[in-house]
């Protein structure tokens, strides 16, 4: 009996030494970032030298970190793993990643509706309504996680007349490198200028109505902004932003809607807003998230200073959770709310659509339900249907490292509700005021760890279903 005992208690005894037999991480190395400064990449692990890891513990904090870069956008895919030498008996943490394509130029078609599915579903692909677009993006510019951003837009008048096109939108956007040697801070700045002809005008029968010019321009909008942020660690991030906005619209649209900018005579809209916000991100991977948390809010105060020609301020916040129900199942669970706490100046061009994201109630895509105030909730039920690496060894080697594409296919179930107010609601917009609900099934594919594509065909409290599709970037 006393030799089952010890046996059993020395087994006791290695378990625990197993368990907590841990590794010293003496170095990291870090290959294939051609671009990529290697202090960035140590900028997004939460492993440094010197640090004493868990044996038991490793796989998943690897994960973790691998998931880390992963977020940032600038990588394909990222492998991770120790490795001790067998003469010096020390460990070292091997970073070896993908570079994403960082420079591309574009050019596609822009829409003058919200949604694509908006132009499809409502106005049945009306070419008059597209906007031809080029640009150039640059997701690393100096290799520290800088971006710039360049765009040119030109639109045509209402009959398509490739011979008379305008310049409608210029857009260029800049975010610098971390400022100082803690590489917490960074710089922010952007101009935006767009001459609009085709201008929504208002909300009927919960729908977004329309006036055009052939002639001249309707609406034209001046923006520029600077900004400062600080990421003091690895998951949360304080950003705070100074803008100027100036807006100006035809004289027939303040006849048609007295109230598109809160006065009769009010042609121009001219004023400062100050933002703050903050981000708490504590999720595992943000394009498909599995477990953790993410929480963003921010105040912004508009109208203040040498121009004060709105008087808001606005206040939003939202939370979400995820939670891992087996090695397949997933929940995630969304709520957020908006509203304006100074009631002084509600004018129509302000009031947001539902929410600041695509369809945030599924199934109410083609309906543009506005208000000054929101509340919505929302949840998925999710099933990961597949998750590997397509060969796809016919690319040419100049992106090589898509060759071993990363793709996983997951099948969801959405439950969405949302309640809009409205102050002085058009008597038309039935949904304003009212419980909204909105869900159905869909499948995302998450390619290449850099973007997601929605597939949805979603119904709502009205019996309408719809199909809808939309992508989702981390960055």
């Amino acid at each position: 009996m006393r030799i089952v005992l010890v046996c059993l208690a020395l087994c006791a005894i290695s378990g625990l030494i197993a368990q907590s037999a841990a590794v010293r991480v003496e170095d990291i190395s870090i290959a294939g970032n051609e671009r990529t400064r290697d202090y960035i990449i140590l900028r997004e692990l939460n492993l440094s030298v010197g640090d004493t890891i868990i044996i038991a513990d490793s796989s998943q904090v690897l994960q973790q970190n691998k998931n880390q870069l992963l977020n940032t956008g600038l990588f394909a895919d990222a492998d991770l793993f120790f490795a001790t030498d067998a003469v010096t008996a020390t460990t070292r943490l091997h970073v070896k990643v993908k570079e994403n394509l960082f420079a591309f130029p574009y050019a596609f078609v822009d829409l003058i509706d919200r949604d694509f599915n908006v132009w499809w579903k409502v106005h049945n692909f009306a070419l008059e309504r597209t906007l031809p677009y080029v640009g150039f993006k640059h997701l690393n510019l100096t290799g520290q996680q800088d971006e710039l951003s360049l765009a040119f837009q030109v639109g045509f008048t209402d009959k398509v007349n490739f011979q008379n096109t305008f310049i409608r939108k210029v857009q260029v956007a800049y975010t610098s490198p971390y400022i100082n040697r803690a590489q917490t801070m960074q710089l922010t700045g952007g101009f935006f200028f767009t001459r609009d002809r085709i201008v929504r005008l208002n909300t009927i029968n919960n729908r977004d109505t329309f006036i055009t010019s052939e002639e001249t321009s309707l609406l034209e909008r001046t923006l520029g902004r600077v900004g400062w942020s600080y990421r003091p660690q690895l998951f949360e991030s304080h950003t705070l932003e100074l803008t100027f906005r100036d807006r100006h619209v035809a004289e027939q649209i303040i006849n048609q809607n007295e109230a598109y900018f809160g006065h009769p005579d009010q042609d121009r809209q001219r004023f400062l807003s100050l933002e703050y916000r903050f981000v708490s991100d504590r999720r595992d991977f943000q394009l498909m998230a599995k477990r953790g948390y993410y929480f963003e809010g921010g105040i912004a105060k508009e109208g203040f200073g040498w121009w004060n020609e709105r008087n808001a301020l606005l206040l939003d916040a939202e939370y979400a959770h995820y939670f891992t129900l087996s090695p397949k199942w997933s929940l995630e669970t969304v709520g957020s709310i908006r509203t304006n706490l100074l009631r002084s100046d509600i004018d129509y061009y302000n009031l947001p659509v539902v929410g600041p994201k695509p369809e945030v109630v599924r199934g109410y895509i083609t309906y543009h339900v506005r208000g000054s105030d929101f509340v919505y909730g929302k949840s998925s039920f999710r099933y990961e249907l597949w998750n590997n690496q397509l060969n796809l060894g016919f690319l040419p080697s100049s992106v090589g490292q898509y060759r071993d594409l990363p793709l996983a296919v997951y099948l969801k179930v959405n439950n969405d509700m949302a309640y809009v107010r409205t102050i002085d609601a058009e008597p038309t917009n039935s949904l304003s005021n009212r419980l909204l609900y909105g869900g159905g099934g869909g499948i995302d594919l998450v390619i290449a760890n850099t973007f997601r594509l929605e597939l949805m065909l979603n119904t709502n409290s009205l019996g309408d279903r719809r199909f809808s599709f939309h992508t989702y970037f981390p960055f």
